[in-house]
């Protein structure tokens, strides 16, 4: 089943998940609204799912948290699906809509933000900013990156990742960095790549 939102992009599928789950369960048809929030000074993204429930979902999927909620959309019928893995955190809303319904509304955070805290970086670095940065999100969480700074004015450096989670360290080494104009640097995700995106605020403006 496929539903088309009111932008015209086709959702394909909302796939709730967990261990206490026999089987996956697609809530596609159920969902009402879906926001997803991309910010500059965050390398994860968050967002918030609404669906009308209809069949008891709540209490027959045990929902306590740390469900793994994977989202499929495309633009087009032809163009290739984009896949974004997410946990839910936390229930936002739970109240009825009618007799039969519930209205559900869950927020939700990328993944790696949930595998990030589950790690922790102490290690010494030495090199430039931005392969330091590639290298601890390679090693620790399995992200490549997508860098398309501009020359950066920080050239080889040496430091040690104070017991940080691999993304504080990531940004705490962005926040190390200015392009060779001065221009500040940014670490954060987007929907339409699974890669994290390094840039400065001069490329973002261009």
């Amino acid at each position: 089943m496929q539903v088309k939102t009111k932008d015209g992009y086709i959702l394909e599928s909302v796939i709730i998940n967990s261990s206490r789950m026999l089987e996956p369960f697609n809530i596609v048809g159920l969902v009402t609204d879906i926001e997803i929030f991309e910010h500059l000074d965050l390398p994860y993204i968050t967002g918030q799912v609404a669906m009308m429930d209809t069949f008891r979902l709540y209490d027959r999927l045990d929902f306590q948290g740390a469900e793994y909620c994977t989202i499929i959309i495309k633009q087009t019928e032809k163009s290739v699906p984009v896949e974004k893995r997410f946990i839910i955190d936390r229930l936002l809303t739970n109240k009825k809509a009618n007799e039969q319904t519930d209205l559900l509304m869950f927020h939700i955070v990328e993944d790696v933000l949930f595998k990030s805290n589950m790690l922790n970086v102490n290690k010494a670095y030495t090199g430039k900013p931005q392969k330091i940065i590639e290298s601890i999100a390679k090693q620790w969480l399995d992200k490549d990156i997508e860098n398309i700074c501009s020359d950066i004015f920080q050239d080889k450096i040496r430091l040690i990742v104070p017991n940080l989670t691999p993304l504080d360290a990531m940004s705490w080494v962005k926040s190390r960095t200015t392009t060779d104009k001065g221009f500040p640097t940014y670490l954060f995700s987007s929907f339409t790549t699974d890669k994290l995106i390094y840039a400065d605020l001069k490329t973002l403006i261009d």
